[in-house]
């Protein structure tokens, strides 16, 4: 396991557990113990998924774009309704808006993919690596414009303008120094369309 992996998720756990707690929904508890992960029928783990699983619980919900990840448990359910669109090897592990979220398990560190309404799949990172810091780029993008954000019962034109003009082209920016054009192409196609 690459040792940049392993920091990556350590430190978007550890963002996560730094009063940004109004900043989503759920739980994400990273466990005591390694936990042995019981085989799910039709699911195979690449090694990324595997390290993230059995160590934290992700099960929750973030960001104006509403990303979701899936708990451990829930990961046979979530694949229900696509198998016709998966490949083989492939597992959904998160969502945006329901808005699969894959990640391919026949790629050395888990490519991410991602299809809107789950029809046509394209990769919006290169590594599940990548894709947690992208995560992390985007909860800081959204915290470090909350300031200047209009209140959204006031005004909720202004503030859907804030948050389509300002903090997507400050996220595209911060994130356009992580991945290829193509990749921040397909994120911004995924995330903004």
């Amino acid at each position: 396991m690459k040792q940049s992996f392993i920091a990556a998720v350590e430190e978007f756990h550890s963002y996560f557990q730094k009063d940004k707690k109004e900043q989503f929904v759920g739980t994400f508890e990273k466990l005591a113990q390694v936990r042995a992960l019981q085989k799910i029928n039709g699911i195979n783990l690449s090694p990324e998924l595997e390290y993230f699983y059995s160590r934290y619980e992700p099960d929750f919900v973030f960001g104006y774009l509403t990303i979701s990840f899936t708990s451990y448990s829930r990961l046979s359910s979530r694949q229900k309704g696509y198998e016709d669109s998966l490949n083989s090897g492939w597992t959904i592990f998160a969502d945006m808006d329901d808005d699969p979220i894959v990640g391919n398990n026949n790629i050395r560190g888990t490519e991410i993919l991602a299809a809107i309404e789950g029809i046509s799949y394209y990769t919006i990172a290169p590594s599940l690596e990548k894709f947690v810091i992208l995560c992390q780029i985007l909860l800081e993008t959204e915290i470090d414009n909350k300031a200047h954000e209009p209140d959204s019962e006031k005004d909720f034109e202004a503030y859907l303008e804030h948050h389509n003009k300002v903090v997507r082209s400050d996220f595209l920016s911060r994130a356009n120094k992580l991945i290829n054009p193509e990749h921040l192409s397909n994120l911004e196609h995924f995330f903004y369309s």
